[in-house]
């Protein structure tokens, strides 16, 4: 019994799989690109917009503790890195019904207490002041092109080409809390003008020593 076995030649079902598997690559590479390029973008996305968050949150947070609102200049250094090609910043007050509902209140029962309230909480000039609202919107120039193809696809064009990451922010003014504000000077010019003025006008060495201890009960913070 003849046992010589014979082998087929392996090149041809090797060179058919190498065949198979270049293919497939040439298939998946474009897939893969799209990918990786949808990750990159979207994270450049929310890298950005955090940024805004963050710089919509910090202008509301320096007006009401300021007054001033930060140019964008300074907006652009502080949240971006002077990476930002453009920042606009919009801003309005924004009301507090709850303030606006009790100084109505205070005003029915007296026109002193309105007035009192009105100094106290009564928008820009109440020792309170009143909430604010900020548009931040920041344009940057990586990403542009893959937005305005995008827009293209969905037929929606970009207006100028710019492309504004934005966010919308609003805060009420300073929070009610010990020792964040003082409003005894408003106290003190409504109810206590008169007696003020009498304690400042003590001059001799004891009496002016009692006045000051006196008008540090209702000047002192709380």
């Amino acid at each position: 019994m003849d046992k010589t076995h014979k082998f087929r030649p392996a090149c041809g079902r090797d060179a058919r799989a190498t065949g198979s598997a270049v293919i497939e690559m040439v298939l998946v590479v474009p897939i893969l690109g799209v990918f990786f390029a949808l990750v990159f973008f979207f994270g450049w996305v929310m890298m950005h917009k955090q940024q805004v968050v963050v710089a919509d949150r910090y202008a509301v947070w320096q007006r009401i503790d300021t007054g001033v609102w930060p140019s964008k200049d300074h907006v652009n250094a502080t949240s971006f890195q002077n990476r930002a090609i453009d920042v606009n910043l919009d801003h309005w007050p924004s009301g507090s019904p709850p303030a606006d509902n009790l100084v109505a209140q205070a005003t029915d029962r007296s026109p002193q207490a309105g007035d009192f309230s009105t100094r106290l909480i009564g928008g820009d000039s109440g020792v309170f002041p009143s909430g604010r609202t900020a548009d931040v919107k920041a344009d940057f120039q990586a990403g542009r092109s893959f937005v305005q193809f995008l827009e293209r696809q969905m037929n929606q064009p970009s207006g100028g080409g710019a492309q504004y990451v934005g966010h919308h922010h609003s805060r009420e003014g300073i929070s009610w809390r010990r020792n964040e504000v003082n409003p005894w000077n408003t106290l003190r010019d409504v109810f206590y003008q008169d007696f003020d003025n009498a304690l400042q006008q003590q001059q001799s060495t004891p009496a002016a020593q009692m006045a000051q201890m006196i008008r540090n009960l209702y000047l002192a913070s709380w």
